[in-house]
């Protein structure tokens, strides 16, 4: 049981709501729609794998915790913009005053 501790938790599964283009060498490519296994963290940047076996990190807010999509929902797409990736809670604050 000691070897548990450095073990991963089970991920979760969760679909990309947008693409994502990597800004670094360790962030995954996110296409709309990807089916995704997640792993949650209290950080803005959550690790992923998807369906061809590649991992890395994405942003949360680019990331829809729940059952993955049949091929057949795939045009469910949402067309609002993406979130930007780096919206840290300052900003969202500073938007919030503008209003």
């Amino acid at each position: 049981l000691g070897m548990m501790a450095s073990a991963r938790p089970p991920p979760e599964k969760a679909t990309a709501r947008y693409a994502f283009e990597p800004l670094k060498a360790h962030q995954l490519e996110l296409r709309a729609n990807d089916n995704l296994e997640v792993w949650v963290t209290d950080d803005s940047w959550w690790l992923a794998r998807n369906q061809r076996g590649e991992e890395g990190r994405v942003p949360s807010g680019h990331v829809q915790l729940g059952d993955w999509n049949d091929d057949s929902d795939a045009d469910m797409a949402d067309d609002a913009p993406a979130p930007s990736p780096d919206d840290d809670e300052a900003t969202a604050r500073a938007r919030q005053h503008l209003q």
